[in-house]
C-alpha cells in the first residue's frame, strides 16, 4: 500500500524586492543579522546535552530542565555535530579549528585546518576523522592532534564519514564518493555523481552492522541483501552502491538530497529538498510512500517506536508512523536542520530560532534553551548565490559558481551574488520583524569566495 501526504502549499513565489537584496548597491558591503541557530545533532551522555551552535558557542546543558552547565567559546559559528569519546568532545568550528574539549568544557587541543569545519567528525579507534572544506580528508590521533595522514579531494568535505571495519565512508564536492582505508589513507575506490556530495553515507554490511556517523542514530533490523553505500548527491539522486563502489540502484528526487538517511525494516527513509520525506525498499529502490513538508529537508531522521521523525525548514518537527501516516507536528520559529536524537523517551532537537528543544514522543514540550545571536558581514557582486528562501518557501540552493538569476519584478529582476567569509548565508524564517531573515545556510563553491 501506498501512501503519499498531498498538502495544499505555495508552488512558486518569486522573491521580491521587499524580501531580497535586489535594491541595494552592489559595491558596498552591508552588515545583516544572522540567526544564531542550532544545525547539528546534539550528543547526550550522563544527563547531559551537549550541542553546536551557530553563536560561536559550544554548550553543555541538563538534559533533564535545561538548565546551563558550562559553555565554551569558539572562534567561530559551528554547525559540526559533536562527538563524544572516552569523556572528550570533538568538533569542528567555522574558524577553521577541530575542537578537542574535556567534558568539563576545557580545551585539550585545537588542530587548525586552515578552512572551515562543517563536516562533524566520528572517532574510532582513538583517531578522529573529518573532512575540512579545504579539500582535505584528515585522521588526526584523538589523544594529541596530531596528523596522522590527510587525503587530498576536489573540493571542499562537508559531510560527515561513515566508517564500516577497516574503511571509511565520505563524499565531496568534487562530485564523488570516496572509500579509502582509515588507517593509511590510501584510496580504494570512488564513485562519481552528477553533482556536489555533502551528505553523509549510511554503510551496511553483510553482517547486519550498520554504520554511520554517529552510530547509534540508525535502528535496523534487517540489512539489504548484501553490504551497501546509501548516500544522496546535490544532483537529487539517493544512491545505493556496493561495497566495491559499483552502483546497485539509484532513486531520482526533484532537487538536491544533502541528508543522511536511516534503516528500518529494510526501508531506507530520507529527505530531500523538493519538500518530500521518501521511505524506499532498500534492496531495489522501489518507491514505497513519500510526505510532503512545506520546505526543504536535511534533517536526519530517527526511529523510535515504529515512528520516524524528523525536522523540515517549514519550521516544524515531523512525526510519521512507519507507513508514512502523519502523526503530528511541532512548530518552532526557525527551520528544523539539526537532526533529532531520542534518549529516554525524550526528543531532543535544535532549531534556526536559536532554542534547543525536549520535546515528547507525542510533541508535547517539555523545556526549551536559548542560545545567543550574532552578526555577519557580506559582500555583494555579480557572481553566483547560495540562497534559500525559507520565508518564501521556495527552495533556490545554487552549488556552481555561474551567475544565477533571481525572479524579481519583470525589468527590475537582476543577477547578484552574496560573498564574504560566513558559509552560513540564507533567507530564512528565523527572524519575525527583520526585513532581512535569515536562517540555514548552504556552503557556497569555494570559487565564489572572496580571497
Amino acid at each position: 500500500m501506498r501512501y503519499e501526504n498531498e498538502p495544499k502549499y505555495e508552488t512558486e513565489r518569486s522573491v521580491s524586492r521587499e524580501d531580497s537584496f535586489l535594491n541595494i548597491d552592489y559595491n558596498r558591503d552591508i552588515t545583516v543579522p544572522v540567526c544564531a541557530g542550532i544545525y547539528s545533532r546534539p550528543v547526550i551522555d550522563d544527563g547531559k546535552i551537549y550541542f553546536c551552535s551557530f553563536d560561536s558557542n559550544f554548550y553543555c546543558v541538563s538534559k533533564f530542565d535545561g538548565s546551563l552547565l558550562w559553555k565554551f567559546k569558539m572562534g567561530g559559528p559551528s554547525a559540526s555535530s559533536p562527538f563524544l569519546y572516552k569523556t572528550r568532545l570533538y568538533f569542528g568550528s567555522d574558524d577553521g579549528h577541530l575542537y578537542c574539549l574535556s567534558d568539563k568544557g576545557k580545551v585539550i587541543w585545537k588542530f587548525n585546518t586552515g578552512n572551515r569545519v562543517v563536516s562533524s567528525p566520528a572517532v574510532v579507534d582513538d583517531v578522529v576523522y573529518f573532512g575540512s572544506n579545504d579539500g582535505k580528508f584528515y585522521a588526526v590521533d584523538a589523544e594529541t592532534g596530531k596528523v596522522l595522514w590527510s587525503f587530498i579531494t576536489g573540493d571542499v568535505v562537508v559531510g560527515s564519514p561513515a566508517i564500516c571495519g577497516d574503511y571509511v565512508y565520505f563524499g565531496s564536492y568534487d562530485h564523488n564518493v570516496y572509500c579509502l582505508n582509515r588507517k593509511t589513507g590510501r584510496l580504494l575506490w570512488k564513485f562519481l555523481t552528477n553533482s556536489h556530495v555533502g551528505a553523509t553515507p549510511l554503510v551496511v554490511d553483510e553482517l547486519n552492522k550498520v554504520s554511520s556517523r554517529p552510530p547509534d542514530r540508525v535502528h535496523s533490523t534487517k540489512a539489504p541483501e548484501s553490504g551497501s553505500i546509501h548516500i544522496g548527491s546535490i544532483d537529487g539522486n539517493h544512491y545505493c552502491l556496493t561495497l566495491d563502489g559499483e552502483l546497485k540502484w539509484k532513486f531520482k528526487t526533484n532537487y538536491a538530497v544533502a541528508t543522511c538517511p536511516n534503516i528500518h525494516d529494510n526501508i531506507i527513509f530520507f529527505g530531500s529538498y523538493d519538500r518530500y520525506f521518501y521511505a524506499l525498499n532498500a534492496n531495489n529502490g522501489n518507491f514505497i510512500w513519500r510526505f510532503l513538508t512545506n520546505a526543504g529537508i536535511e534533517s536526519w531522521p530517527a526511529v523510535k517506536d515504529n515512528m520516524i521523525f524528523f525536522g523540515s525548514l517549514d519550521n516544524y518537527l515531523y512525526a510519521l508512523d512507519l507507513t508514512g501516516f502523519f502523526k503530528w507536528k511541532f512548530l518552532t520559529n526557525g527551520g528544523v536542520s539539526g537532526s533529532p536524537i531520542i534518549d529516554d523517551n525524550f526528543i531532543f532537537v535544535g532549531s534556526f530560532d536559536g532554542y534547543l528543544y525536549k520535546i515528547t514522543l507525542d510533541g508535547e514540550l517539555v523545556w526549551k534553551f536559548m542560545t545567543g545571536f550574532g552578526l555577519s558581514s557580506l559582500k555583494l557582486n555579480k557572481r553566483a548565490i547560495d540562497l534559500i528562501s525559507g520565508a518564501t518557501r521556495k527552495l533556490i540552493p545554487i552549488w556552481k559558481p555561474e551567475t544565477t538569476k533571481l525572479k524579481g519584478d519583470g525589468e527590475n529582476t537582476k543577477n547578484y551574488t552574496l560573498q564574504g567569509d560566513n558559509s552560513m548565508v540564507t533567507y530564512g524564517s528565523a527572524f519575525s520583524g527583520d526585513p532581512y531573515k535569515l536562517g540555514k545556510s548552504y556552503k557556497q563553491n569555494k570559487d565564489a569566495y572572496s580571497k
